[in-house]
């Protein structure tokens, strides 16, 4: 993909974000598709994972822990994969749930610190 076309495709994920978040996003990710986006951010009130169209309408917060981050998505779009820390101790963890929100699971659990998910395959 040639730069300027990967600055016109950013952009049209850019201005839908811009409209649903009146404040801070931190990190943002489209479906394989194109068609939906997930993303870090304040716009429901409290710091938390949401979903949208691309063009920005149907926004819903997901139900992952209170702060969770760095959302990616798995290759068949169904799913998203974040980190969060639901003991509030600042042990991050890798979770993996449906993209409307619901059956999230638990991928580790490690003394250590796990982040920035990514996801693979076909």
């Amino acid at each position: 993909m040639t730069v300027p076309a990967l600055l016109t495709r950013m952009r049209s994920f850019v201005t839908p974000l811009s409209v649903v978040c009146s404040g801070v996003i931190a990190v943002a990710a489209a479906n394989p598709h194109g068609s939906r986006i997930a993303f870090e951010g304040d716009g429901f009130s409290a710091w938390g994972l949401s979903v949208m169209q691309a063009d920005g309408s149907g926004a819903a917060s997901l139900n992952a822990p209170p702060g969770s981050a760095d959302v990616a998505w798995s290759p068949d779009g169904k799913r998203v994969a974040f980190e969060a820390d639901p003991s509030g101790g600042g042990n991050l963890e890798i979770f993996v749930m449906n993209a409307d929100g619901t059956a999230m699971i638990q991928l580790a659990d490690s003394p250590g610190r796990d982040y920035w998910p990514a996801t693979s395959g076909s």
